[in-house]
Formats: C-alpha cells, structure tokens, sequence
C-alpha cells in the first residue's frame, strides 16, 4: 500500500496522468481497508490525500474535497500538524474549483494562522498569494492588496525567486485592475528582472495592464509573443485559466482596436483552432466575441448567457463581469437598452457592495444608463467612474456617447 501511495505521489509531482494518480492511491486504499483496524492511520491518510490529489486533477472537485476533508481529520487525530496544513491548501484549491469561494477563504486563513504558529514563511506567502487571488475573483480590490502587502513584506525574509515573482505579478494585476497604473508598471519591470533565461514572462498580466493603459495593440503584440511558447500554457495568470484566457485578452484587444477605428491582426491559426472548441466559461466569452466578430449574434449570445450562467454558479465574479460585459455591449449594439438594464440589475443582485467598487461594472452601468437616456442615473454612473478610473481613459465609445448626452 505505501509503495502505491508512493507511486500515485510520483505521479503526481511528474504531472502524470490524473486518473492514474487516482488509481494507484486507489489500489492502496483497497488494501489497507482489507487490513481493517489494522491499517495505520498514517497510511490510510497519505492514500486517501492521494486519490484526492487525482481526482482534483480529474476535475472532479466534490469528490476530492471528501477525500481532502478525510486525510486533514487523519493527520490532525495523529498530530501532524504540517501534513494537515498540506491538506488544507489542497482543500481551499477544491472549494474554489466547486465555485464555493468564501469557504477556500476560511480553509485559507485557518491555514494561514497555521503557517504562523509554526513560522512557516514559505507557505504563509502561497498562502497570502492564494487569499489574493480568491478577494481578486470576488472584486474585494483592498483585501487582495492587502494580502499581497503581507506576502511582499515575508518576502523579504525569505526571497525566494519564484514565489517573489508571483507576488510581484499578482500586485501587478491588481493595480492595473484598480487605475494604479504606473505603479503597476514599475511591478512588471521587477517581475522581469526574475525571469530566468528560458522564461518569456506573463504575456497575460502584461497585456492586462496595456488593455488598462488604453494600449490595445500593446497587448496584442505582447499576446503574439507568448503564444506558442511555454509561458503561453503556464502563464501565472490569476483569473483567466491556461490557454484560453489570452485568447479571450486578444479578443477585448481586437475590440478596443475596432472602437478606436484600427485594423487588428488576424488570430494565429492555432489560437484559432482552439477557440471552436472552448473548455472553460472564460474560452466561451472568447468564442463569443469571436463570432460576434464574423458577424454571428445569435450564436455569440447563447455563449455569453451560457459563460454568464457558469461562472454565476462557480460564484467567479470577476469572470461573471467580463461576461456580462459582453452580453450588455450586444444587446447594445442591438438598440435593446431594457435588456441590457436586466443583465446589469442581475450582476448587481449577486454581489451588490463589490460590483459598485469596481471600475468595468461600472463603466458598464454607464454604458446602460446613457442607452436608456436617464438623466439622473448618468450622472451617478459616471461620477462612480471617476471615482474608480485611477489613471485610466473611459472606451472612447462610451466618452463619445457621453459627449453626445452633454450636447
């Protein structure tokens, strides 16, 4: 039994096949049940983690979550207090695949007073980093700061490299994400100066904040470069998962290229290829805004109620927003303002406090209330803009319009 929880591990740590992982921890566990009461505690708990580990790779979070929840009760009944903070990282990483975001945040601070007790400062600053990402997913701009503020200042202590480079990217991404862009900027040039020689970067937090700083070609140059290469499937990219969310980032570059009246180059043919066939909500938008582009509306709308509709149950409010984002332009574009309103008002609903501190939502409540022609609420929707721009430019389609109402 522990010679095949060793081999599901190795499995694991070589990035073997998921379901391979599962079986071999599986097997384990078939035999150290046959030992009944005999079975040590400590085995019993590294097998059942190691189907967990497999199925989380299966993509099969609610199963995993039963074995996570399983092997931290083992190993905090035997008092190994490390291995179950192992546990808990990979049970906070379930609940958010399950979409169950609030509770990988209690998992994550319950790990991170751990991780203080036992002056791990390594671990505290994964988990730091991960705790960002997750107030980042929810719009909670200032408590993902915060977050990275903590992992930054640990950093210092234990500067190691990669982790450093991480943070740096993070804080990057949320500074561009909330107007901070020059100070965004100055965390991608230190995030560069880690990079070791086979690495190209992050095209994705790169292109984010030249699509922030009103520079889509930008980041359409800096998507090129990546794709194909290694950093373009191993992207430390926050919100957007693997592959597809450059894509989806080319796309709101192609747009923006298209408001300001500039050709764009076309989509690399393998980019392409893999945009029929999206696997996540975030290639679905993509998909969308691609055959909006060839001038298929109905198809790109069912994508972006279906994209809205998943990332809504995965409780992936930054991902929920970008979706959004897309239905309320067609429906727009289409003259249906009262629809439009609909979407918005339902994106409101589900996380009212954070959707009104975040600058596309409310760029996107502008957009609404200048198609509607209501006084009162333009007013309020574009003094919020202001509010939250930072450094950034409102689209030049919405200043326009803006301009248009003021004549």
């Amino acid at each position: 039994a522990r010679v095949l929880t060793m081999k599901s591990m190795i499995f694991a740590k070589g990035e073997g096949p998921p379901p391979a992982i599962t079986a071999a921890a599986g097997e384990a566990l078939a035999l150290l049940a046959s030992m009944g009461d005999a079975a040590p505690a400590e085995d019993v708990g590294d097998a059942v983690f190691g189907r967990g580990v497999g199925l989380m790779r299966e993509g099969r979070p609610d199963e995993a979550m039963r074995d996570f929840v399983r092997a931290k009760d083992i190993r905090i009944a035997i008092g190994d207090v490390g291995g179950a903070a192992q546990v808990q990282g990979n049970l906070a990483r379930a609940w958010m695949r399950a979409g169950r975001m609030r509770e990988a945040l209690e998992e994550l601070q319950a790990l991170l007073v751990s991780n203080r007790r036992s002056k791990d400062t390594v671990n505290q600053i994964y988990t730091l980093n991960t705790i960002s990402r997750i107030q980042s997913e929810l719009l909670r701009w200032e408590h993902a700061l915060s977050a990275n503020d903590e992992a930054l200042r640990l950093l210092r202590q234990a500067p190691e490299s990669d982790r450093r480079q991480r943070a740096l990217l993070l804080r990057a991404f949320i500074l561009s994400e909330t107007g901070r862009l020059h100070e965004a900027a100055a965390q991608l040039e230190e995030a560069r100066q880690l990079e070791s020689g086979d690495d190209t970067g992050s095209p994705s937090i790169e292109a984010m904040h030249h699509l922030a700083s009103g520079d889509p070609a930008g980041a359409i140059a800096r998507l090129q470069q990546g794709f194909g290469t290694k950093s373009y499937t191993y992207d430390f990219n926050p919100m957007l998962e693997d592959a597809e969310g450059p894509l989806l980032l080319w796309m709101l570059s192609a747009r923006d290229l298209a408001v300001q009246g500039k050709p764009f180059p076309a989509l690399p043919a393998q980019q392409k290829a893999m945009i029929q066939n999206p696997k996540t909500a975030t290639g679905r938008i993509a998909r969308g805004r691609w055959l909006w582009m060839q001038g298929d509306a109905v198809a790109a709308e069912a994508d972006f109620r279906r994209a809205l509709q998943e990332t809504r149950r995965m409780g992936q409010t930054y991902r929920m927003t970008l979706a959004g984002e897309a239905l309320i332009e067609l429906l727009l574009q289409r003259d249906d303002a009262e629809a439009a309103r609909v979407v918005l008002e339902d994106l409101r609903a589900h996380q009212p406090t954070h959707i009104d501190r975040d600058y596309r939502s409310s760029v996107m409540d502008l957009r609404v209330a200048l198609a509607l022609g209501d006084t009162a609420r333009i007013r309020t929707a574009h003094a919020r803009v202001q509010a939250l721009a930072g450094e950034r430019r409102l689209p030049a389609d919405v200043a326009r319009m803006l301009r248009d109402a003021k004549g």
